[in-house]
C-alpha cells in the first residue's frame, strides 16, 4: 500500500521596476531573479549626484568600495525612466539622450549580464537583475547593462586600490583586493578586463591603450548558504603619449542596408575631443557625437581622422553593404526574457518602395513609433509583438510579410517578494559519512504557496539531480564524491523570480557494508490498541544499503518474521510482520472506529493473534513508513537514511487518516481524521 501527495500551488504575479546604473563603482549584489522594491511610476527619475548627496551628502561617492544600496526606490537609466514613459514624449526623451550622448559615460554607466534587447537611443538599456543579489557570470562578455542601486544600506563587500578614472602611463597595472564582511565566506574572486577574464590574478593585470574597464567579481554565501554574487566596475585610462580612437563601428561587419549610423571620438592623455569621418571619400557630417554614413553596395570604406596638438591618427574601417532586393524588416528586437516592465525596440522597412507601410502589433493591438522608435509596457509572462512590412510594387502586385516575437517579462524582486527556502536539512559545511544522502528542502513564494520540485532545480558537482519523491518536503537522492561536495538550489516562483543557494557537503568515503552512522527505530500498533512493538532501537545505517535493507535486517536479527512485496532493490512494501502472540490483546479504540464507521470503511473479518498485516480488521490497514515525522509516499527501496535519522513502522486501519499519514488535498476534500493515534 502506498499513499502519496500531490498539492497545487497558485503563485501570484509581481509588479515592475526600472533600474538605473552609477559609474561601475559598486559591487551590487544580486540573487536572480530577485530585484529590487517596487515603486511608484511617476517618481522613478533621480540624477546621479543628487542620488550621491542624499547618501553620502557630498555629489560624489566613494569610489574604491563595492557595495549595495538596499530598500525602497529603484534609480534608473534616464531614457529607461517610468517618468520620463509617462510624462515625457518619445521625442523629448530622444533629444534629453542626443544632447547627453557619451560613449565614455554610457559604456561606464552600467556593465552586466544582459536579458534584454538593447537600442543605441535608449543608451542601450537592458535588465538583468533577480533579487537582492545580481548573480553575474564572471567570464561574461563585456556589455553595457543596467544595476540596482536602492537607498538607506551600507552592506559593503570588498574594497579595492583601483583609483577608478584614472590615467597611467603604463600598460602594467597593479592594484589589490580586499574583502570586508567575516561573516560571509568569500567561494570565489576574478578579475577580468575589457570583458576577458584576467588568469590566475596576482596582484597585476595587463591593459590596452585607451580606456579599460576593470570588474572585480566576487560570489559569497552567508551562514544560510545564500548565494551572494557582487561586482565592482572601475575605468583606467592608459595613455602612452599616442592619440586613442574610440568608435561603435566594428571592422568587416556587414549591414543590409545603406545607412550605417555610429558614434567616434579619441583620446590623448585622459582628453576627450571630436574626430571627422568620410565614406567612400564622402564627408560625413557629425550630429550631436553621431555620424550616420550612406553606403554603396559592397565594400565601403569609412575613415577616421583625429588630430591633436600637432598629432594625428587615422583610422580604416571597412563595412560591407548588402542593401537592395527583396522586401524586408530590420529591428532589433529578438525572443528574450527582460525584468523591466518598459521595453523599447526599433522597427523599420528594408528595400522597399515609397508605397512600403510598417505595422507593429503588441498583444493583439497596433502601436505607433516616434521617429521608428517603438515603447511598450510589457504584461508579467509572455508578450507578443509582430511586426508586419507591406509593400506594392509599379505593376500593383502587393506582397506583405510578418515576424512575431515574444518578449517574456520576468519582474524584479525585493527580499520581501523572492522565493525562498523555508525548511533544508542541511547547512553549509555538512559532514557526511558515506556517499548518499537524502536532500529534503521545502521553499515558497512570497505569499507563501508552495513551490514544488518542477519550480527547483538541485544541482551536485555540476550534475542536475531530479527529485525523488514529494511528501511534505521535496526530496532528492544524492550521490556525493569523496571530500568537498557543492550543493546548488535555485527555486523558481511562477513569475519567473528565483533565489540560488549554495552549500559545501564534505563527505568521508566509506566501503560497502561500513557503519556510516545509527538511526533510531520504532514500530508501533497504537491503532489496535497495543502501543509500542519496538520502541527507540538504534540501528546501524551501512554504506550502500538502503532503508528496506535496514528495516529487513532489523526484523530478522531481532526475531521477527515479515512478507512482502517487491524487493530490497526495488518497490519494497512490507506486507505484515509476525511474530508469537504480537496481536493478543488487540483492542481498536472506540472513538477510532467511530471515525472508521462514518468513514464509511468495511470492517474484515481478517486477523491472526500472531501477525499484522495489510487488510487486517479494516480495509483501509497496512503498515506505513516515516522519516523524522514526514510520510513520504515512497517505497522503502528508494529511502537512503541519513546519520540521526527517526525512522517509524506505523499500522494504519484507514489508509494512514488515524495516524496522520494521508495524503491530504489543498481544497480539504481529503484530510487526516481530526484526532491521530
Amino acid at each position: 500500500m502506498k499513499f502519496s501527495m500531490k498539492l497545487s500551488s497558485k503563485l501570484i504575479p509581481a509588479f515592475l521596476l526600472a533600474v538605473f546604473t552609477l559609474s561601475g563603482i559598486w559591487g551590487i549584489s544580486v540573487q536572480k531573479r530577485q530585484l529590487p522594491q517596487s515603486f511608484t511610476a511617476d517618481k522613478s527619475s533621480y540624477s546621479q549626484k543628487r542620488i550621491y548627496k542624499e547618501k553620502t551628502g557630498t555629489s560624489e561617492p566613494e569610489k574604491e568600495y563595492g557595495f549595495k544600496y538596499s530598500n525602497t526606490e529603484s534609480i534608473t537609466d534616464s531614457l529607461a525612466a517610468t517618468e520620463k514613459y509617462e510624462k515625457k514624449s518619445v521625442k523629448d526623451k530622444k533629444e534629453n539622450s542626443s544632447s547627453n550622448s557619451d560613449i565614455s559615460d554610457t559604456e561606464h554607466s552600467s556593465y552586466t549580464q544582459n536579458r534584454s534587447t538593447s537600442h543605441l537611443t535608449q543608451q542601450k538599456r537592458t535588465s538583468s537583475e533577480s533579487g537582492t543579489y545580481l548573480e553575474l557570470q564572471e567570464n561574461e562578455k563585456f556589455s553595457p547593462e543596467t544595476r540596482e542601486l536602492k537607498k538607506n544600506s551600507e552592506t559593503v563587500y570588498f574594497r579595492t586600490t583601483i583609483k577608478d578614472k584614472e590615467t597611467v602611463r603604463s600598460r602594467s597595472y597593479e592594484f589589490e583586493i580586499h574583502h570586508l564582511n567575516n561573516e560571509l565566506k568569500v567561494r570565489k574572486e576574478s578579475v577580468s578586463i575589457n570583458g576577458g577574464k584576467a588568469e590566475h590574478f596576482k596582484g597585476k593585470v595587463l591593459l590596452e591603450e585607451g580606456k579599460n574597464i576593470i570588474r572585480i567579481y566576487a560570489e559569497y554565501t552567508d551562514k544560510s548558504g545564500k548565494k551572494i554574487s557582487v561586482y565592482s566596475d572601475y575605468t583606467v585610462y592608459v595613455s602612452l603619449g599616442d592619440i586613442v580612437i574610440v568608435t561603435t563601428l566594428k571592422n568587416g561587419s556587414s549591414v543590409n542596408e545603406n545607412k550605417i549610423s555610429f558614434e567616434a571620438y579619441a583620446m590623448l592623455d585622459s582628453e576627450r575631443f571630436s574626430v571627422t569621418a568620410d565614406c567612400n571619400g564622402k564627408v560625413i557630417e557629425q550630429i550631436s557625437g553621431k555620424y550616420t554614413a550612406v553606403l554603396s553596395k559592397g565594400d565601403n570604406k569609412i575613415n577616421i581622422l583625429a588630430q591633436r596638438n600637432g598629432r594625428s591618427k587615422r583610422e580604416e574601417i571597412l563595412i560591407k553593404c548588402s542593401a537592395g532586393g527583396e522586401l524586408g524588416i530590420y529591428t532589433d528586437l529578438k525572443n528574450s526574457e527582460i525584468n523591466e516592465s518598459y521595453y523599447s525596440f526599433t522597427a523599420r522597412v528594408l528595400n522597399g518602395t515609397e508605397n512600403a507601410k510598417i505595422s507593429v502589433i503588441f498583444n493583439g493591438k497596433t502601436i505607433t513609433s516616434d521617429n521608428q522608435l517603438y515603447t511598450v509596457r510589457l504584461n508579467t509572462g509572455s508578450n507578443s509583438i509582430r511586426i508586419k512590412a507591406s509593400d506594392k510594387s509599379e505593376n500593383g502586385e502587393k506582397k506583405v510579410i510578418n515576424e512575431v516575437y515574444e518578449i517574456k517579462y520576468v519582474p524584479l524582486s525585493t527580499p520581501e517578494t523572492a522565493p525562498k527556502l523555508s525548511y533544508c536539512n542541511i547547512s553549509d559545511g555538512t559532514q557526511v559519512r558515506g556517499n548518499t544522502f537524502t536532500l529534503n528542502i521545502k521553499s515558497e513564494d512570497f505569499k507563501g504557496n508552495r513551490i514544488y520540485y518542477d519550480k527547483i532545480k538541485v544541482s551536485l558537482n555540476g550534475t542536475v539531480y531530479p527529485y525523488s519523491w514529494v511528501s511534505e518536503y521535496t526530496s532528492y537522492l544524492l550521490y556525493l564524491g569523496s571530500g568537498a561536495n557543492t550543493l546548488n538550489i535555485r527555486i523558481y516562483d511562477s513569475d519567473g523570480r528565483y533565489s540560488d543557494y549554495m552549500y559545501t557537503i564534505n563527505c568521508k568515503y566509506a566501503a560497502d557494508g561500513e557503519k556510516i552512522g545509527l538511526f533510531t527505530l520504532n514500530i508501533d500498533a497504537n491503532v489496535l490498541g497495543i502501543g509500542d512493538i519496538v520502541k527507540n532501537a538504534s540501528v546501524e545505517i551501512r554504506q550502500g544499503e538502503n532503508a528496506a535493507g535496514a528495516v529487513v535486517r532489523f526484523l530478522e536479527e531481532n526475531g521477527y518474521d515479515f512478507s512482502n512485496g517487491g524487493s530490497i532493490e526495488q518497490g519494497f512494501y512490507l506486507a505484515k510482520i509476525s511474530r508469537h502472540g504480537i496481536a493478543a490483546n488487540v483492542n481498536i479504540p472506540s472513538e477510532l472506529r467511530s471515525f472508521i464507521d462514518n468513514d464509511h470503511l468495511v470492517w474484515t473479518n481478517q486477523s491472526s493473534s500472531d501477525s499484522i498485516g495489510e487488510n487486517d480488521y479494516c480495509q483501509g490497514s497496512g503498515w506505513m513508513f516515516s522519516v523524522n515525522g514526514i510520510f513520504s509516499g515512497t517505497s522503502l527501496s528508494d529511502v537512503m537514511l541519513n546519520d540521526g535519522d527517526a525512522f517509524k513502522l506505523r499500522y494504519t486501519l484507514a489508509y494512514g487518516k488515524d495516524i496522520g499519514g494521508y495524503a491530504v488535498s489543498s481544497d480539504g476534500t481529503r484530510k487526516n481524521y481530526e484526532k491521530i493515534w
